[in-house]
């Protein structure tokens, strides 16, 4: 589990462009690296993983950039991202818990944050809920089946708790009503 950065983040705009352009090359070598890789016959388990890992990190770096470290946010990668599973141009899901109030508050920054891995050329998919947000949404089961394999990128061990807890079986499809 990643740990939350304690400096305040810098303001919208502040070299983004560059650090996009730095970003957008070393992920795009990265993955000429895995290619050449899956050339030369790599496990492929391997390497959707090396490539998810690449990607984990310059999610948490753009997270770095724009959400203070005060904010009480989580940050998950689910689906396919989730099981640490990432094919080319595969959506990178990413889940952000935290209470509505803290949202709102950080609307501005999540949304920088989310423009600069769009801008970095990652297809994003993303939910910001609460925890009672989750249990509503995990009543469709392709909400449900996107959660279970939710993997804490930036959460800690109360957070990644709650969230189970917020998408157990007894909360989401009790026996009965399954």
């Amino acid at each position: 589990m990643g740990e939350r950065t304690a400096a305040t983040a810098p303001a919208a705009d502040d070299g983004d462009a560059a650090w996009v352009a730095e970003a957008r090359d070393a992920l795009a070598a990265h993955d000429a690296r895995l290619i050449q890789g899956f050339d030369a016959g790599q496990h492929i388990d391997r390497l959707l993983a090396a490539r998810a890992n690449a990607v984990d990190g310059w999610v948490r770096k753009a997270w770095a950039r724009c959400i203070p470290g005060e904010a009480v946010l989580a940050l998950f990668a689910v689906g396919g991202y989730g099981r640490g599973e990432l094919f080319p141009h595969s959506d990178i899901d990413l889940l952000i818990v935290g209470e509505p109030e803290v949202q709102a508050a950080h609307a501005q920054a999540l949304s920088r944050m989310l423009a600069l891995l769009w801008d970095l050329g990652l297809p994003v998919g993303h939910a910001v809920r609460s925890f009672a947000e989750c249990t509503e949404a995990a009543a469709d089961a392709t909400v449900l089946t996107a959660l279970l394999e939710a993997r804490p990128l930036l959460a800690n061990i109360g957070e990644v708790r709650a969230l189970m807890d917020a998408i157990a079986d007894t909360k989401v499809w009790p026996a009965d009503d399954f």
